[in-house]
């Protein structure tokens, strides 16, 4: 089936894959559809599509845990359920070598076409929206959805994951973030004394929300990376009201305008690390000019919070396979092997690798940090090429036997930050300043050989007697 046409026919494969749960019993939107995944979540459970949501028809249902496990994500690329994390990423970095350019669907054949709403038609609630978690300011609508917005200057269309929040029937709150894409976008128009247009794709081909979530850079179009991820151009087509397009199949399309220097008060919502973020704060929001949608339209949404959720597994992979794109094949830095694990939030990253000599490992670490994908990253764990990044037991072994502190621990002060980032004080947010650390866990490349503690593990015996012993396992009674 892959590439996907639509959400729905990635659903149809998670059925296939049983990797789907139907939920035909009346569940409340209020808290108890949070609750719900949020159990779903710790005990690995399936997606799960929620047919009779309180206060809503059945022809409106919700979907959620779409990228769960990395068995899901591997099927959003084509991939089978089984493959490791490591040759997920493989395979993500080699197809975004080859961007995949969109093409424009007319509106008469576009799905999201089906329903049309302007005017006093608009009502964002007619769409089952969870109040997610309990201290949440709001029904957060933008969970799982493409935020899409265009440079003034240079044409560039940014497709992003920005939150959104429900004020009212026709107001969103939305959350830019200092630094990220879409805030320098809509200074841009702030200065102009300007509107910005925008448009938000909800419930549509997963590949859209990942390339949406990829840390490329400025200028770089995220729809030509999605076409590289689905091997397939993505099928775009014309809003009603705005100068931008949206997936042609989308389920729910959201038009509007954020206007310059008006805010309303957004916020908390809990988020990817765990914590709740961004408290209570006047932010930018959208006026809302149209709304596109299917027949009996499926929303799709996550839920965010303590690891492990969606939003890490897609951080994981994403992360992983950005920064081995940077050290292994543009760079070629000598790395062996790198893993973003999920629960480090988003915020470290372990690279395993030989040190060649002095510095080695710290121009690594500026290498990333100087890179897009090194803005969430601020801690960096170096290890040396017998260790397994993915192994956290082995990560832990080697800081804590090779990582002399006053020698290996180096903090940089007053860098940019994500203002969601927990440890930050409320002025650091705001200004989006923290630090960051590079903990190198690896032997000096300096030290000679004779200097090197020898590892006292399985590898350490002798071949002869490895094999012995494996060969007698059950005779041995194991």
């Amino acid at each position: 089936m892959f590439p996907y046409h639509d959400v729905r026919e990635f659903i149809s494969e998670l059925d296939k894959q049983g990797q789907l749960k139907r939920i035909s019993v009346e569940v409340d939107w209020n808290l108890e559809l949070g609750a719900v995944m949020r159990k779903v979540l710790d005990t690995n459970g399936p997606a799960v599509m929620f047919e009779n949501i309180k206060g809503y028809s059945s022809e409106f249902p919700f979907f959620s845990g779409t990228l769960g496990t990395y068995g899901r994500y591997a099927l959003t690329l084509g991939l089978s359920p089984t493959v490791s994390v490591h040759e997920i990423t493989k395979v993500y970095r080699q197809r975004v070598k080859t961007p995949i350019k969109p093409v424009l669907v007319d509106k008469k054949n576009a799905p999201c076409k089906e329903n049309v709403l302007t005017g006093k038609e608009i009502d964002l609630f007619k769409f089952p929206t969870p109040l997610w978690h309990v201290r949440d300011g709001g029904r957060y609508i933008g969970t799982f959805h493409c935020v899409i917005a265009k440079d003034p200057d240079t044409g560039w269309v940014n497709v992003g994951i920005y939150r959104m929040v429900i004020h009212d029937k026709d107001h969103l709150g939305i959350l830019f973030q200092p630094g990220r894409h879409a805030e320098a976008i809509y200074k841009k128009y702030e200065q102009r004394g300007q509107s910005m247009p925008i448009a938000i794709s909800i419930g549509q081909d997963p590949i859209n929300f990942i390339a949406a979530y990829g840390r490329f850079e400025a200028q770089v179009s995220e729809w030509d990376m999605a076409g590289a991820l689905r091997t397939k151009p993505v099928e775009l087509t014309k809003c009603e009201t705005v100068d931008l397009e949206v997936p042609a199949t989308a389920e729910i399309v959201i038009e509007g305008e954020v206007p310059p220097f008006e805010r309303r008060e957004e916020g908390p919502f809990g988020e990817y690390t765990g914590y709740y973020g961004g408290t209570r704060a006047p932010r930018p929001f959208v006026n809302v000019t149209c709304i596109t949608h299917r027949n009996n339209p499926i929303n799709t949404g996550l839920l965010e919070g303590k690891p492990i959720q969606e939003n890490n597994i897609l951080a994981s992979v994403e992360n992983t396979a950005a920064v081995e794109d940077l050290l292994m094949d543009r760079l070629n830095l000598g790395v062996k092997a790198v893993f973003d694990h999920p629960w480090s939030g988003v915020h470290g990253v372990m690279v395993s690798l030989k040190p060649r000599y002095p510095g080695h490992v710290q121009r690594i670490a500026h290498a990333i940090w100087g890179s897009e994908v090194g803005y969430h990253l601020d801690y960096i764990f170096a290890v040396d090429e017998d260790i397994d990044p993915t192994n956290l037991n082995e990560v832990l072994w080697a800081i804590c036997t090779r990582c002399k502190p006053d020698r290996d621990i180096h903090i940089y002060r007053r860098e940019q930050a994500s203002s969601l980032w927990p440890c930050l004080r409320p002025d650091e947010r705001e200004a989006g300043i923290g630090s960051r650390a590079l903990i190198d866990a690896t032997f000096p490349a300096e030290w000679p050989r004779e200097w090197v503690p020898v590892v006292s593990d399985w590898l350490d015996f002798p071949e002869e007697i490895r094999k012995r012993v494996e060969s007698r396992w059950q005779e041995l009674g194991f």
